[in-house]
């Protein structure tokens, strides 16, 4: 008796809304945010203003929660201020307050509605809210606002400054400053260049500090705003793009592009604070006490207790994160800095203060040994889980590299000088570049005894001596710059960098062929029986003959942001980690992916009409007009009748979809399936061996 199975599966290139109710990846990190652009201090609360709202941590960054109750999403908090018992959140969509400690949110004012609020200052009584269109001050706690001077009206006000009855504003037209409280302004812009942005602006005794964009310098004046001269480090070297100030005392911390400065005498002298500091990447600062608190561009939160001699990283997610290995029990991930969990990625700490704020990498574990490539040093190497650090032989220092992978007994490493070898683990490395014309090797994979390397410039070279000598492996390229290579059985991928063809070649690489233009692509990855491509937007799974790419992330991670772009996928513990630059690091299980595996189009049914379909699809098979008299099990998804069908239904994952079962009629020579239930996409039904596809709108 013949069996034929009916298996329904859903192509992950589709919009598919029931994938986002199973919340099929998961994120590793509980809080998306890595980018922080304002903080608050109240007593031991700490709140954080991000893209993805407010967080609050009562324990230095141990636990952190969402505090945006109130405030739709995503946002945007530009400015954070904290006046008596009321909280004010300036946004990119109005001015918010709280009243309960963060638990709720309201927009204080109608005039505020879709109206970017950029700064906050408190002077006395008075808050003032510097927005894209002017200045606006309430005495009452936000009850009542007024427009302060309509001479500001259409200027976009971008910092505030308060010290006594005098404000001053920067904007994108200079500074604006008032003597009264803000009743009336006038222009403060001597010594300035003509055209003035103003990024930051901070005062210290008598001094005020004002950071330009356009020329990226760092200006003070010591007469009330009346004149203004830029300031350097020392005779030689000027400040450059100041980002933010933390003033308390005499003492003033200043976030520079090459670092942090202190000054302990009001602006007059600056040292520069020691490497173990977040660096460049600091957006803002809160001062508590002896604590000062610093929110940065890609990183979260960190801590300094000794006024920024050094810094404890306090969380709240990784967001722009280069790669991922797991090692043990233990999580990796590079980016800016090298950070480390031990709890699957809740908590995440930097565990090498030295490379905080360093632009890290690749990184790989092979055999208990952590090796980084950082742009500093070049390759780095730790067998104590990176609690320290050592440099290989003299051939690697300074030589950043792309990849490392081991093939047998031999390490290959691929840099911006060509390719090395190492046959003792890393201790020590030789050149192997015979016959490549291209220092810049930037991926490689292996095929038997065959090694391939695809070069930035030149295409593909295979060697079949272990990499003592390489030939080009070009014929049917079209574009030599090639960033990803891979294997999948006894065909070779490879993936230009700058248009994303793809090609393949069946034959060692002795032609290519093109497949298709995707997303360009940056790592090919085997998992167990699949092989998956992640391009810089997507994660694939590609099925044996190379020709069908299934998007498994569309439309799953990152529901907020348009775009994800994808650093690195990984694979451990049947888990298939996706690591990106935006929204931190997701994971899904592997298992059930194998289902979208489809056969070549020559095995395909005969007919499915109408395609695309919205409630019901028939398909034309020969011989199938031989089931008649026959009854339906739906309970057992069974067609009783001359011919037994059991009908299995599947989703992409493998799993039974059990709120489907269709009615199923016979109907000339073929089969009658009510699609009506499905959500809209793109599906394949199997009938025994054969497949076919259709669209459900």
């Amino acid at each position: 008796m013949k069996i034929i199975n009916f298996i329904l599966v859903c192509a992950v290139f589709c919009v598919f809304s029931s994938m986002k109710s199973e919340a099929l990846w998961d994120q590793v990190c509980d809080y998306k945010t890595g980018e922080i652009r304002s903080l608050a201090v109240k007593g031991k609360k700490l709140f954080a203003g991000s893209w993805d709202g407010i967080f609050l941590t009562t324990n230095y960054g141990k636990d952190w929660t969402s505090a945006s109750n109130g405030i739709k999403q995503p946002l945007w908090i530009y400015a954070i201020a904290i006046k008596e018992e009321f909280i004010f959140a300036g946004t990119d969509d109005g001015l918010f307050v709280s009243s309960n400690e963060g638990e709720s949110w309201s927009l204080v004012n109608d005039m505020f509605s879709h109206l970017t609020t950029n700064a906050l200052v408190i002077s006395g009584d008075n808050l003032f809210a510097g927005t894209d269109n002017g200045i606006y001050l309430t005495s009452d706690n936000g009850i009542n606002w007024m427009n302060v001077d309509t001479t500001l009206n259409n200027v976009r006000i971008t910092c505030l400054a308060a010290s006594g009855s005098n404000i001053f504003a920067g904007t994108d037209k200079g500074i604006f400053r008032s003597t009264n409280n803000g009743i009336d302004w006038d222009s403060a812009n001597t010594g300035f260049p003509q055209v003035s942005r103003i990024r930051a602006l901070a005062i210290s005794g008598t001094n005020i500090f004002a950071s330009e964009i356009n020329y990226g310098k760092l200006y003070i004046s010591t007469n009330n705003g009346t004149n203004w001269s830029a300031i350097k480090v020392d005779t030689t070297q000027p400040f450059f793009n100041v980002n933010s100030f933390a003033t308390w005392d005499s003492n003033i911390l200043v976030s520079a592009q090459f670092g942090i400065l202190r000054s302990t005498d009001y602006g007059n002298t600056w040292t520069k604070v020691p490497r173990t500091s977040p660096d460049s990447k600091i957006s803002c600062f809160a001062v508590s006490d002896t604590n000062i608190f610093a929110g940065t561009y890609n990183w979260g939160v960190y801590l300094s207790s000794d006024y920024g001699e050094t810094w404890s990283h306090l969380g709240i997610g990784l967001k722009e994160v280069e790669e991922l290995v797991i090692k043990d029990s233990n999580m990796f991930a590079t980016g800016f800095g090298f950070y480390k969990s031990s709890d699957k990625g809740k908590n995440w700490s930097a565990i090498h203060n030295e490379l905080t704020g360093e632009d890290i990498g690749a990184i790989e574990v092979l055999d208990d040994k952590l090796f980084i490539s950082t742009r500093k040093e070049g390759m780095l190497i730790s067998s104590d889980d990176g609690a320290s650090w050592t440099l290989p032989n003299n051939v690697l220092q300074k030589k950043p590299f792309y990849f490392l992978k081991r093939n047998g007994a031999n390490i290959y490493v691929g840099t911006t000088s060509g390719l090395f070898v190492s046959s003792d683990d890393g201790i020590s490395w030789s050149a192997i570049n015979n016959g490549i014309t291209d220092s810049i090797v930037r991926c490689i994979a292996f095929l038997g005894a065959n090694i391939y390397v695809g070069t930035y410039n030149a295409g593909i070279f295979l060697s079949t001596d272990l990499g003592l000598n390489w030939t080009p492996v070009n014929s049917g390229l079209t574009d030599n710059y090639i960033k990803a290579l891979g294997v999948y059985g006894d065909k070779i991928f490879a993936c230009n960098a700058q248009s994303g063809k793809v090609y393949l070649s069946a034959n060692s690489g002795a032609s290519w062929t093109y497949v298709l233009t995707y997303y360009p692509c940056i790592k090919f990855l085997n998992v167990d029986s699949l092989f998956f491509a992640a391009t810089e937007l997507s994660v694939c799974l590609v099925d044996k003959s190379g020709t069908k790419w299934f998007n498994i992330t569309d439309n799953q991670i990152d529901i907020i942001h348009v775009n994800v772009m994808v650093n690195d996928i990984y694979a451990s513990g049947g888990e298939l980690y996706v690591v990106t630059d935006f929204v931190g690091i997701w994971k899904r299980p592997i298992a059930g992916l194998g289902y979208l595996s489809v056969e070549s189009e020559s095995e395909k049914l005969q007919t499915i009409y109408p395609n695309p379909a919205t409630d019901f699809i028939e398909i034309s098979y020969p011989g199938i007009d031989r089931m008649v008299n026959h009854t339906v099990d739906h309970a057992n998804h069974t067609l009783k009748g001359v011919v037994d069908s059991e009908i299995t239904i599947f989703n992409v994952f493998g799993e039974e979809v059990v709120n489907l079962t269709p009615a199923l009629s016979i109907h000339g020579e073929g089969v009658k399936l009510d699609v009506s239930s499905l959500s809209p996409g793109v599906y394949f039904v199997k009938v025994g061996d054969k497949t076919i596809k259709f669209v459900k709108y």
